[in-house]
């Protein structure tokens, strides 16, 4: 359960005090809040602000309080609830993350934000909000309602509540972003199959559809993991006539959302551990010439070209980028635009014959970029847990495997040519949460699990 009213005022005092001591501490020529200031902002560029109430909000509420007039030694019982009510009208945090084990239920979803409101309070360096475990937050059960389908679908679970979505999956997310294909997916699997009074899974679906669709670009890119997220959406909408004939395929949109799945799961392995986690609550053959291609998603390349940009300027602006580090952007920015033009010209029907030496140097070129790095640092196969249910006390795991092998035929100059290439392979499975997998324990596995039956069409049987 929730803490005590007592053990709440007690953490309230404590927050104050690690506040104020932070403005009051000096390290060297720094006060103690400024070393945090300069951390939290570094990190704040690439994950976003935190979920929770942080030493900002403290400081803000006493000099609202008390206009710079605090005193530790004197607060009296009445200051300290006035100080506790103004923390109560800042930000609630928007993920469970596990503070306490509630039950709800699930016939009174109402009471959730009632629920996340007694969450509220300091963390020093609190894990930040960031949209997939929101998405989860709002794709599990009670929020959804409970399991009104037959059979038992990879997200049902049964609890003291009944049947519940207890687990969320990386379609989910996908389907917020866009993608008709990870809801129709969904669908077919029954992972839809979920109502309640007022609610259901497609009516959270399509509230948080509306929620990110009609965000601008400024706010898409208001850190680099949201700005991640946007660049992958343009492989997520399906491909019209002025695409190459193999990018029609349900099979080829398949595979840009097995790639998008896993592009996410290196994302949340890589901010593990500021990523602010959700929680569900307990409920009661190669070709004989070789030619180059590159896959043509203009807008793509642009985007990610885009966040290339605004990683490098904003890391430069806050002075937080070595040369190496600087040329090594710069140098990945190269090679997007290149590709850029190149997907341009492929579309438009013209000789891409012209780009043999940016095919034929591509591999160096991206040697240039990963020099210096050990293998930890370039390989796929990584895995991370995204959401704990404390149901059946098990976590969602989102595992990247080995690269695969795909081959394609297109058209250039008049002239059919099969292309070679890799892409990412990508599972998702449920672990122990006393067993949380290791990128190491991953790899022992073979870095491989059952694949989801719309994965097995992507590959020939």
């Amino acid at each position: 359960g929730m803490v005590s009213e007592e053990d709440a005022k007690i953490a309230t005092i404590q927050a104050i005090l690690i506040s104020i001591d932070l403005e009051n501490t000096r390290a060297g020529d720094k006060t103690c809040m400024e070393i945090w200031d300069r951390i939290y902002s570094i990190t704040s560029f690439f994950v976003g602000t935190a979920d929770d109430l942080t030493p900002y909000e403290y400081i803000e509420a006493l000099n609202k309080i008390f206009d710079g007039n605090f005193s530790i030694a004197t607060l009296t019982e009445s200051e300290l609830s006035k100080i506790r009510e103004e923390l109560k009208k800042m930000n609630t945090p928007k993920i469970y993350g596990g503070s306490g084990i509630i039950s709800i239920d699930p016939a009174h979803p109402e009471k959730w934000n009632e629920m996340m409101n007694e969450t509220k309070g300091m963390r020093f360096m609190g894990q930040r909000y960031v949209p997939d475990s929101y998405i989860f937050q709002q794709l599990v059960s009670p929020l959804v309602g409970m399991y009104v389908g037959d059979g038992k679908p990879f997200t049902m679970e049964y609890t003291e509540g009944g049947a519940a979505r207890c687990f969320p999956r990386g379609l989910d997310v996908m389907a917020v972003l866009g993608s008709d294909d990870a809801l129709d997916i969904i669908e077919k699997e029954g992972d839809a199959d979920y109502a309640g009074e007022n609610t259901s899974y497609h009516k959270q679906l399509e509230m948080l559809r509306n929620e990110f669709g009609n965000l601008s670009i400024e706010e898409w890119n208001r850190n680099l993991y949201f700005g991640w997220l946007f660049s992958l959406q343009p492989l997520l909408h399906g491909f019209d006539e002025s695409y190459p004939v193999f990018m029609r395929s349900k099979e080829w949109r398949y595979k840009e959302l097995q790639t998008c799945l896993a592009s996410w799961t290196e994302l949340r392995h890589d901010t593990i551990l500021y990523a602010k986690q959700s929680y569900t609550a307990r409920l009661t053959a190669m070709p004989v010439k070789s030619k180059g291609y590159v896959e043509p998603v203009p807008e793509f390349y642009l985007r990610l070209k885009a966040l290339v940009n605004m990683t490098l300027n904003g890391l430069k602006s806050l002075d937080a980028l070595n040369e190496s580090q600087e040329y090594r952007m710069e140098k990945l920015a190269s090679i997007l635009d290149e590709a850029l033009k190149i997907s341009i010209d492929e579309l438009e029907g013209k000789s891409i014959e012209q780009y043999e030496t940016f095919f034929t140097g591509f591999i160096d070129a991206i040697s240039d970029i990963t020099r210096g790095y050990n293998r930890e640092a370039i390989k796929t196969t990584m895995v991370a847990d995204v959401h704990t249910d404390l149901n059946t006390m098990k976590c969602l795991e989102e595992g990247v495997g080995y690269i695969d092998l795909v081959i394609v035929a297109y058209e250039d100059n008049g002239n059919i040519y099969l292309s070679a290439g890799p892409i990412f392979s990508y599972y998702e499975f449920k672990q122990p949460i006393d067993d949380r997998l290791t990128d190491e324990k991953w790899e022992e596995m073979g870095a491989f699990s059952t694949l989801a039956p719309w994965q097995q069409e992507i590959y020939p049987k």
